[in-house]
């Protein structure tokens, strides 16, 4: 009876510390355990205190109905105490627990009034596609927690939508895919050393080879064309309009300064990592204006990695590229990687292609049906999210 007991009153303390707390940080994670853990203890050191009085109830023969023993004896006072204990702590615990860590179940209820920016701190909302057809607006919206990890388990009722501040209900909301947009920067050496043919026209082909393979693209794709020599110099800015992207190349008279490579890789790579989606650098050049070395070959990777940026090699194979230059370019290649082709190879824009088409950011997401009379503006819309599933998270 004490086992059933005590069992009893920690699945049910247990499932109040649940109800309490919203599992999302360490914190509450802890003090759960501390509860169940002081629960069980005192559950246990009860038990063995009134072992002596069990056994003089069974020696006795007599058997204590159970509404007795909760009721009427120290077995059942002191098990219920324990109950009362437990609960205690667990009402603390969420007392204590930041109020941005709680769950509640009238987030829904009061996000109606509340402002967009507190509905739901930790995750965040990506409308990637907006399209109406009378008498309704469809929107694509991909959900990710504080964590970048895509959140799946949503229905209507998690969503609100605002329609020129109007708040719309959701009719229906369907499993769809959500693809980021690609931001590619094509960055050409366009020191004195490659000044002689075939050099210009293997660059050409090179940037001609990114452009193609962004067109082909069903993802929205972004297209930055930047000479560098001592400085890096944009041929074409950023623009989703890759029809008009240039292409042609005019390499400088000078040589470059040491070091450039990275130098202006670097430069690229911090405008790169503020853009969102996938990232991209696509890098033409022999190597032979830089001084490859252990740490302008670890500091350009780090650089890259922090930022979540592909890097892609063309090697033009000039007089400058020998081998410490090689081993350089495709360091930087296989450890972000990227792909590393020899320019002068027949099969480089295609192995180029292929590798940037393979790049690809396919992720679930939501596509919302809202009942709208007439079109709307797309700034017009917002999409917030009030109430998410409770997750553990141990990060």
């Amino acid at each position: 009876m004490n086992r059933t007991l005590a069992t009893i009153s920690t699945l049910v303390v247990l499932a109040a510390m649940l109800a309490r707390l919203a599992l999302t940080d360490k914190a509450s994670l802890l003090i759960i355990a501390v509860s169940l853990t002081v629960t069980l203890f005192l559950c246990w050191v009860f038990s063995q205190s009134v072992s002596q009085s069990s056994s003089r109830d069974s020696l006795t023969g007599v058997d204590t109905p159970l509404a007795a023993i909760i009721l009427g004896s120290k077995r059942g006072l002191g098990l219920f105490a324990c109950c009362l204990l437990g609960f205690a702590i667990a009402w603390l615990g969420g007392l204590w627990t930041p109020a941005s860590h709680r769950h509640d179940s009238r987030a829904g209820l009061a996000a109606l009034a509340a402002p967009s920016n507190m509905l739901a701190p930790r995750t965040s909302v990506n409308v990637a596609k907006i399209a109406y057809h009378q008498p309704f607006l469809f929107l694509d919206v991909l959900v990710v927690d504080h964590k970048g990890r895509v959140v799946e388990a949503l229905g209507a009722r998690n969503f609100l939508v605002r329609v020129d501040g109007a708040t719309r209900g959701v009719q229906t909301v369907t499993r769809t895919q959500y693809e980021s947009p690609r931001h590619v920067a094509v960055l050409r050496d366009a020191s004195g050393s490659v000044r002689g043919k075939p050099y210009p026209d293997l660059i050409v082909a090179a940037t001609s080879a990114v452009r193609e393979s962004l067109q082909s693209a069903t993802r929205p794709s972004y297209l930055r064309v930047a000479n560098f020599s001592d400085v890096v110099t944009d041929v074409s800015g950023w623009s989703s309009n890759l029809s008009t992207a240039v292409t042609t190349f005019n390499p400088a008279a000078a040589k470059a300064e040491l070091s450039a490579i990275v130098v202006s890789s670097v430069n690229v790579i911090e405008d790169l990592g503020r853009r969102e989606g996938g990232r991209r650098l696509v890098l033409i050049t022999d190597g032979g204006n830089n001084v490859p070395s252990e740490y302008s070959t670890a500091g350009l990777i780090a650089h890259a990695r922090r930022a979540a940026v592909t890097i892609d090699i063309v090697a033009l194979p000039t007089e400058h590229l020998q081998q410490p230059q090689r081993e350089f370019l495709q360091a930087i290649a296989r450890e972000t990687g990227g792909v590393y082709v020899d320019a002068a190879s027949p099969s480089a824009t295609r192995d180029l292609r292929h590798a940037m088409d393979a790049d690809r950011d396919v992720r679930p997401a939501f596509r919302l049906t809202i009942e709208c009379p007439t079109e709307v503006e797309p700034n017009l819309v917002t999409v917030d999210v009030v109430s998410v599933p409770t997750v553990f998270d141990m990060g």
